[in-house]
This record gives structure tokens, C-alpha cells and sequence, in this order.
């Protein structure tokens, strides 16, 4: 079989992105990861700032020109930070003939293991993605600390209790104000991230094609949040997938009490569900690291359940 192997410098808002999510969907359809993948969800996967080098991205095809196979890889934020690696992504078709191999050996360099590259971590892997672990570790990547995967219903309407009263969205507030607040409290949440990558949390969130300021929650006084969550709702064409909304991210003040930050989360979960019933979606999806256990308990508390256990990969220089 004839293969055309291209290297290309990621653009958003081609046919490609058509593309790209069909094969993504197709590659993780019936995985715990499953869920609608659309133009947007992958180009903001792949989309560089203007501060980062264009994505990276080597794609395959067959010989009558379907897309089998891709991967990217966005370089870091920072020239410090940790890039991230996209796929490689093989249409189920296709695997078994080591595409997966010779995605990550043409993004990484002959030796295919990344050995002049920045620091990379991948995607999430699902546990059962046997395919995905075995192509890490025989490129001898190391695994990194597990993410944990919850999903639940979202309350249909005239069932979600009304929007706690501490809750509010970046709409009732202005870029310039909320900036340095959203850098405190991502640098408070992951305090082994670069400092210019936190500084610079709002502004890369409001790049995403898919962020709108009301699907930017935050809790406490105006003039000083103590807590944010980020929303994405995500719906596709592919029949019978439920529409989703995406918890992205939440972030806490970590010199409040326990207490205090369990009502925050609290609050700004309920306020999430609440959104995405208004939204439409079906159900409600949320990932986030292991060691985050008072937010997972909080959204477990709101109904989601623990679904997966996620696993990334990293090189390290």
C-alpha cells in the first residue's frame, strides 16, 4: 500500500480540521475517552500562540488521500515549559502495521525518542489503550502521575437548583481585571508551573476558539475570587453522541481553609451543571490530576463518577 507521509506547520481553519476530528473520533470510539471531537476541539488543541512556533504536524494517507494518520506536536509556552504531543492518531482500519511507530519515530527524529526536542508530555491515554502504552514505552517514554477521569449526567431542566449567589462569570468583569487574579490563583493551583505560564492564564484561555466569557465561572468578592472553573460545551454531527460539557479546569486558593475551598469548588460545580443544562448537554465531563482530591470529591458529591484513570507520557531532556 502506497502511503504520502507530509510535514506540515499546523494552520487553523482548513478542511484539515474536518479531517483531524473525524480521524480522532473514529480512533477513540468506544474508549472511556470518548466524546464529541470537533473543528474547534482541535484546533484548540493544536493552535499556537503568538508567543510559540507553529505546531508541529506529520500526517498519512492512503493511497485514494483519507487521512489514517496523525500527529502534532505544540511547542512550549514558555522556553522553559513542556510541550505537548498529539497522538499519534491511527484510524482502527489501519492499525497493526506499526503507523503509530512511524508518526512518533518522524515528529521525534530518527532515533524517536525525542532526544532534541523540549520537554513533552503526551495526551491523556485511557487505561485499556493497550496500542498507546506499548508505543510510549518501547520508545522508552516515562509515565507520569495519573489524571482522573469523572462523568455524570447534567440535571435536566427545572431539576438544577438555582446558580449559588457567590458565582459569577468573567462577562461581569474586564480582561485587565481579571488577569492577575486568574494568574494568582493558577499559580497558587499548580505550583510547579512556569510563572509566566500562570501570568499569562487568561490570556491564553481567551485565545481558544472555544472560550466565551460567560462560560468563565468564578467564585468570592469581584474585587478578589477565590476560585474559577472553566467551561467548554462540546456537541458533534456523529449520531447518538450526547452533547458535552467540559469542566476544563478549576482552579482554588490554596490559603483558604478546607472548608473554604470545598464551598467554592462546591459552588462553582453546581454553577457548571446548572450552565450546561441550560447549554443542552447530556452529560458532564471532567479531568483532572489524582492529587486533586478535594475538587474530585466535590464533583463526585455533584454526581459525576469516576470513569478512567489517565496516563501521560513525558520526555525529558
Amino acid at each position: 500500500m502506497a502511503l504520502r507521509i507530509d510535514r506540515i506547520d499546523y494552520q487553523p481553519g482548513s478542511r484539515l480540521d474536518t479531517e483531524l476530528a473525524d480521524l480522532c473520533y473514529q480512533a477513540i470510539h468506544g474508549r472511556t475517552d470518548q466524546r464529541p471531537i470537533t473543528i474547534d476541539l482541535v484546533a484548540s488543541r493544536l493552535s499556537a500562540s503568538t508567543s510559540q512556533s507553529p505546531t508541529a504536524l506529520i500526517t498519512i494517507r492512503d493511497e485514494h488521500g483519507l487521512l489514517i494518520g496523525a500527529v502534532a506536536l505544540r511547542w512550549p509556552y514558555v522556553p522553559t515549559g513542556t510541550g505537548r504531543l498529539w497522538g499519534p492518531v491511527v484510524h482502527p482500519g489501519h492499525r497493526g502495521h506499526r503507523l503509530g511507530d512511524r508518526l512518533l519515530t518522524a515528529i521525534c527524529g530518527l532515533d524517536g525518542e525525542a532526544s532534541a526536542l523540549p520537554a513533552l508530555t503526551t495526551a491523556e491515554i485511557p487505561s485499556a489503550a493497550r496500542g498507546a502504552h506499548a508505543l510510549f514505552t518501547r520508545a522508552r517514554w516515562r509515565r507520569l502521575p495519573s489524571l482522573t477521569l469523572l462523568r455524570g449526567p447534567v440535571p435536566p431542566p427545572g431539576g438544577a437548583s438555582p446558580r449559588p449567589s457567590a458565582v459569577w462569570t468573567a462577562q461581569d468583569s474586564t480582561l485587565i481585571h481579571l488577569a492577575p487574579h486568574l494568574g494568582r490563583l493558577y499559580a497558587d493551583t499548580y505550583r510547579d508551573h512556569d510563572p509566566r505560564t500562570a501570568a499569562d492564564t487568561l490570556r491564553r484561555w481567551s485565545q481558544d476558539r472555544r472560550y466565551q466569557a460567560d462560560r468563565l465561572l468564578l467564585a468570592g468578592p469581584v474585587h478578589q475570587p477565590i476560585a474559577a472553573a472553566l467551561l467548554y460545551p462540546l456537541a458533534s454531527d456523529h449520531s447518538g453522541e450526547p452533547a458535552e460539557l467540559l469542566i476544563a479546569d478549576i482552579l482554588t486558593d490554596q490559603s483558604l481553609t478546607v472548608a473554604d475551598q470545598r464551598t467554592a469548588c462546591s459552588d462553582l460545580v453546581h454553577a457548571a451543571l446548572l450552565h450546561g443544562t441550560y447549554l443542552g448537554s447530556a452529560v458532564a465531563r471532567a479531568v483532572l490530576p489524582s492529587h486533586r482530591e478535594l475538587c474530585l470529591t466535590v464533583l463526585e458529591n455533584a454526581g459525576l463518577k469516576h470513569v478512567d484513570d489517565f496516563t501521560l507520557y513525558t520526555h525529558l531532556r
